[in-house]
């Protein structure tokens, strides 16, 4: 069983959220983020090896973002990518938006039930 994470039912919702309970050294990322953001740079590259959790990082990040009504652009090279990220920013209580070549632009609460539109249909 994963110990970093929590589920729990809304009964207002038709899907389990998921809560990640952050490692240490994911804590530290984000604190050391923070700083670089107090001081002003805004241009800031986080690089983690395989495996260590940077969608759950960013998605962190994002959450805490979207609480304090700031905007966040996350940007992937890949579709998987996409779909990790939208599972992750969903299960973190974020509304995002996808926009990705091949798909009808969502800007609405994703669902990861949901797939994604596909303009040619």
């Amino acid at each position: 069983m994963n110990t970093n994470l929590q589920t729990s039912m809304d009964p207002f919702e038709c899907e389990v959220k998921k809560t990640y309970i952050l490692r240490q050294y994911q804590n530290d990322g984000i604190h050391k983020i923070n700083e670089k953001w107090d001081e002003g740079i805004r241009s800031i590259l986080f690089q983690s090896p395989s495996g260590t959790g940077k969608t759950v990082l960013f998605s962190e990040i994002a959450r805490q973002c979207y609480t304090n009504d700031r905007k966040i652009l996350i940007v992937v090279h890949r579709k998987e990518l996409v779909e990790q990220a939208k599972d992750k920013l969903f299960n973190n209580g974020v509304d995002a938006g996808i926009i990705m070549a091949g798909v009808l632009q969502r800007l609405c609460q994703i669902c990861p039930n949901n797939k994604y539109s596909n303009t040619n249909e």
